[in-house]
């Protein structure tokens, strides 16, 4: 029986990749994860929109709402490629991250690590997992291969 794709969907569980075009308050780096900013006061006319910045877990608004990685290095504040679902090949993450874990932001800017290594005191279920380690060969580098798990508000 042939395998029709819908939507991006291979019957493999494998959704495509997506991208999406959104306001960044600060530069980017491609590979680093990005995170929701609750107010956008750098640019008041996009404040109904979302707005991203890198994220880091020790935001004083509580954990990062963390949306995608950046596929592009902006160097200022601008609108910007990230992408919001699918595998990535040179994510960021801790060094201490393996094949299969569940990613959260991390306490590094743009990283995201094992949500079994948050610190005493933060619980898992307060943190929306942004990924999955697929192939974490190159973590000593800081780099894994990794499926992006799609924000609600990108469905």
């Amino acid at each position: 029986m042939p395998v029709i794709k819908t939507d991006n969907f291979d019957g493999n569980l494998d959704y495509g990749e997506q991208f999406e075009l959104i306001y960044t308050i600060e530069a980017l780096t491609a590979g680093n994860w990005v995170a929701f900013v609750s107010a956008n006061t750098a640019n008041p006319a996009a404040a109904r929109e979302f707005s991203i910045q890198t994220s880091i877990n020790t935001d004083t608004d509580g954990p990062p709402n963390v949306c995608g990685i950046a596929v592009e290095s902006p160097t200022a504040a601008g609108m910007t490629r990230i992408q919001v679902a699918g595998r990535y090949a040179t994510a960021n993450v801790a060094t201490s991250v393996a094949n299969g874990d569940a990613l959260v932001a991390s306490a590094v800017e743009g990283r995201a690590q094992d949500a079994d290594q948050l610190a005493d005191g933060q619980d898992q279920m307060d943190y929306r997992h942004c990924g999955i380690v697929l192939d974490a060969t190159d973590a000593a580098t800081n780099l894994s291969i990794v499926r992006i798990i799609r924000h609600p508000h990108f469905a």
